[in-house]
Order: C-alpha cells, then structure tokens, then sequence
C-alpha cells in the first residue's frame, strides 16, 4: 500500500526552498535528478561533499550530463577541488549502466574528462577515469584518438584493445601492430578485432591463440561459439572447456566429449 503521508517530488522541492527538509532527502536526489541537482549540487565542492551520496545513484544521463559538466567548468577555469574523488563519482555512476544507450552530449563530457586526465601523471586520476568510456562506442575520430595514444597509456591500450564495435582506425592499428611484433603478450586481444578475417589471424597466431581472438572479438555470442565449435582438435582441450565455461556452451563440451571418444575410437 502507497503512504498518503508521502510528499510528491514538487512539494519535496518547495520545503527545501524553504530550508524545510532534513539530511536524508539528500538520497531523493537519485530518483529525481531533474528537480534536485540544481537545488543541492551547484559546484564540484557540492559534488565532493555529497560524494557517498551520489555514488550511490544509478545510470542516469542528466545527472551525469550535470555533474560532468560541473567537472569540466572546473577544469577549464582552473578551479582547485579534489580531482580524483569527484571523478571517481561518475566512475560509481557509470558502473551501473548496463548497456543503456548514452546521449552525444554526454559520451562528449565523459571523453572530454577522460582524455584531459588518462594521461595524466597522477595514478589516482587515471584510476578513477579508466573506465568511463568502458563498452562505450566513441565514433571513428575519438577512435583515432585512442589510436594516437595507446602507446603512452596502459589504460588507453585497454580501450583499444576492448573496443566493443569494429573501427577502421583500430583495424588498421592492430593489423601493423601484429606484423610488427609488438605487444605479444596481448596478441589474441589484438587479432580480436580482425575477426573474422581468420587469413591474417592464422598468419600470426597460433591455434590456442585464436580460439581466444574469437573470445574477445566484437561479435555475436553465437558466432563465437561457431567459430570455437569449428576449431576445436585435439590439443585444445583445455581452452575448449574454459571457453564453454565462459561462453555458458553446452554445445562446445559436447565438441570436446567428441574429440575424446574418437579418439578413444581410433586407438
């Protein structure tokens, strides 16, 4: 049963012009940013103090349209605020996005906040913007830029590499970065983004390799298990049975089950 004795969000928004309110309505700001933002979060020294208060708000793209752009004010008139735990405000935010689709505006703010302070010396910026562009599709140019800078950041090498939709620009990259040699140890994450171009892929990696290319490519749950299924042997079992585990795939044990009985056969 609904409280009679409940206020609707207008009459909430009178009180507190009236200073009528208690410490607790703070919380009502992750329910309706529209109304309250601007009443309680006028600056970053607003974001900073009511910091726990809205880590614990869900994805929404005004709020993160209002407390980004209060960010980059701030940066742009060289105001003096704590960095790193404002930022890490929008990175609470963003973590619980779950595929919901992010305006221009917005997807600009968070590159704009993210290229400014990735490259930043201080780890603890980098840590708290790493991953706000995480899943995120930038377009080709921001692409580029992520392309122009992996080399001077780990974090930005990751976004590379776990681009979530193809990119000429990225293509491109990792196609000479393969030739080249460079970044071995990430070769499968690399190759990813050739999938399924498997001439090129099968030129530079092994087997095992690119069972695992198919894992972290941008495609189809489906797909990916196709490709696995098509290239299970012998050898790759345990791959194979990792893959299964990631993929959830029945379909690709009972490939495994089939190497093992015919070669049980064959015997």
């Amino acid at each position: 049963m609904i409280r009679s004795d409940i206020k609707n969000i207008d009459e909430i928004v009178d009180d507190l012009e009236s200073n009528e309110f208690v410490v607790e309505t703070l919380h009502l700001i992750a329910f309706y940013p529209e109304s309250l933002c601007e009443i309680f979060v006028k600056d970053v020294k607003d974001i900073y103090i009511l910091r726990n208060v809205l880590k614990q708000c869900y994805f929404n793209d005004f709020l993160l349209q209002y407390l980004t752009t209060l960010i980059i004010d701030a940066v742009e008139n060289s105001i003096r605020f704590r960095q790193a735990e404002v930022l890490k405000v929008v990175k609470f935010i963003m973590r619980t996005r779950n595929g919901q689709e992010i305006s221009q505006d917005l997807m600009q703010n968070l590159f704009q906040i993210y290229s400014h302070y990735i490259l930043s010396s201080i780890e603890n910026e980098n840590n708290a913007v790493n991953t706000l562009l995480k899943d995120v599709d930038l377009g080709e140019e921001r692409a580029k830029w992520l392309v122009r800078n992996c080399e001077k950041s780990s974090f930005v090498l990751n976004r590379v590499l776990r681009y979530p939709v193809k990119s000429a620009s990225i293509q491109n990259w990792c196609k000479s970065t393969l030739a080249s040699g460079k970044h071995v140890d990430r070769a499968s994450e690399i190759a990813s983004h050739l999938i399924p171009d498997f001439d090129i892929v099968n030129a530079f990696l092994s087997e095992e390799q690119v069972l695992w290319a198919i894992f972290y490519s941008p495609h189809s749950l489906e797909n990916k298990i196709d490709w696995t299924i098509e290239r299970a042997k012998k050898g790759l079992e345990d791959s194979l049975l990792e893959l299964a585990r990631r993929y959830r795939s029945p379909e690709i044990v009972r490939a495994v089950v089939t190497l093992a009985t015919s070669s049980g056969s064959n015997q």
